[in-house]
Parts: C-alpha cells; structure tokens; sequence
C-alpha cells in the first residue's frame, strides 16, 4: 500500500482515486475499513493511538484493539472537556489511556518548538500542532515506534462545521461534493503534512487507516445527502457513525457532536492570549 506521503503529497495520484467509484454498499465500506485496519497493524506489535474520544479516534482504536494492544493518548488542559470526554471514552472501550496535562506556563516553550517543527507561524496551524506535539512526545516515551490517527474522516464523511454551513447559506448538495473533492485534494497542505512533520520529529510512523485508497473510494461513493442530511444538521458524518454503530462501537461515542481538538483540548484560548490574536 502506497505510504500517506505518496498518496496525498502528490495530486495525479489522488485525482486517480477520486475517479471510477463504486455504488455505495455498507459491506463493502465495511470490508474495506477492516482490510485498511489490518493492513496497517501488520507487524507491529503495539500501537499508539491519538485520541479524542470522538468517533474518529474511537472507531480506529476499537478496531485496531481487536489486533494487537493498543495505548490511547490525548492531550490538553485539565480542566478541558477532551480531558473529561477521552477518559470517559476510554472507559466505555475498557483500553489504557495516557492523558497529558498540560500546564499553562509551558506553552510558551511548546508553542515555540511545534512552530519550528512544523515550519509554520499561521495560528490555526500552531493550536492544532500543539497538542498533537504534546501527544506525539508521551507517545515517543513511551517507546512506541508507530501512532495511529484519524485523519481523513472529517473530508470524507462531511464532518467540518463548513459542510453544514454551506447548507444552511443555500448551497445544493453537488456543491458540497465539490467541497469534499477539494478538502481532499488540500489535505496535504492543511493537515497532513503537519502531522507527519511531528510524527517525524520524534522518530514515529504516523499511519491513517481511513486513508488507504480503497476506504477512500468506499467512502467517496457515499453522495452528501446521505452523510449530512441539512444545515441543520449539527451530527454530520452519518455514513461513518451507522459504519462504527455497526462495528459496535459504544453509541455514546458513535453519535457524540464533534468538536474541533484545539478547543476540545482548551488550548485554542490560552494560545490566542499567546500570540495576541
């Protein structure tokens, strides 16, 4: 299987996924997702995973848990609701969670060293690479060589609040499926290479299992009307939430809201103070 970097840094090679999909089938969305998770865990004999308590990290922790030992790991104030909701997330699916707490008078440093890191100074680029660096430290002393994230489902499944937005201002359903083809085609740029910037840095192989070419096709065959049914629909990702309702994952996790990491994790303000935004 291609590796992330091949697949994402380089559009010819995505534009050739994103073409000739299938009709939509929930077996083979499902069958797709499963062969993903155990082409990704071949081998490896523990995994890290980056963890919200969201559908997301939950679904791939779930499944990746059923083939060899998994540790979660999230990170943010303690007083946020990520620190809360992934505790309690990590209950209902009975793994080991490592939670960081992070102090206020260390971001400073932080926010210095994830800026160097990953080349950037834009600030939605630094609240979302602060706690992933913070993460990706704890999972690197933990001796952990390889860490499992989530990335993907947002773009393919209709997850951002955007989707719901556009909804809302009028625009039709094939608009939307234009939108999701361009998240797609940036998500290198916006959130990939960041992450494996860090994933990097600390010596670890970051691996997406919603990223492999044939989920994606899977997924992609899904049309938006039936991820995101209007703009007042506050859910969104339906496809992938009757996908992890499927998959048994614990329906307070399937159906919980989603809430972006670096105001989950109750960084974004303390970072804004920061930099003077």
């Amino acid at each position: 299987m291609p590796t992330i970097e091949e697949i994402f840094s380089n559009k010819s090679e995505l534009h050739q996924i994103l073409t000739n999909l299938p009709e939509p089938s929930f077996p083979a969305l499902r069958k797709a997702f499963l062969e993903s998770v155990e082409e990704s865990v071949n081998g490896i004999e523990r995994a890290a995973v980056l963890f919200s308590g969201g559908i997301d990290s939950s679904l791939i922790a779930k499944a990746i848990s059923q083939r060899t030992p998994c540790t979660l790991f999230s990170a943010g104030l303690k007083s946020s609701s990520a620190s809360s909701f992934s505790s309690r997330a990590a209950k209902l699916l009975h793994l080991p969670l490592e939670s960081v707490s992070v102090k206020e008078h260390d971001l400073p440093s932080l926010l210095d060293k994830a800026g160097e890191v990953i080349s950037s100074a834009d600030f939605l680029q630094l609240q979302i690479a602060v706690p992933e660096f913070i993460a990706m430290k704890a999972v690197k002393e933990s001796g952990f060589k390889h860490v499992f994230s989530g990335q993907g489902a947002d773009e393919l499944f209709f997850g951002y609040d955007q989707f719901r937005r556009e909804l809302e201002k009028g625009a039709s359903f094939e608009r939307l499926e234009h939108l999701r083809q361009q998240k797609l085609l940036n998500l290198w740029k916006d959130n990939l290479s960041r992450d494996l910037a860090i994933a990097k840095h600390f010596s670890l192989e970051l691996k997406a299992p919603f990223l492999s070419p044939q989920f994606i096709k899977q997924a992609l065959a899904f049309p938006a009307k039936e991820n995101i049914l209007s703009g007042n629909d506050v859910l969104r990702k339906r496809v992938l939430r009757k996908l992890a309702e499927q998959l048994s994952l614990p329906l307070e996790i399937a159906q919980r809201r989603k809430k972006a990491i670096q105001y989950d994790s109750g960084l974004s303000k303390e970072l804004k103070k920061l930099l003077g935004t």
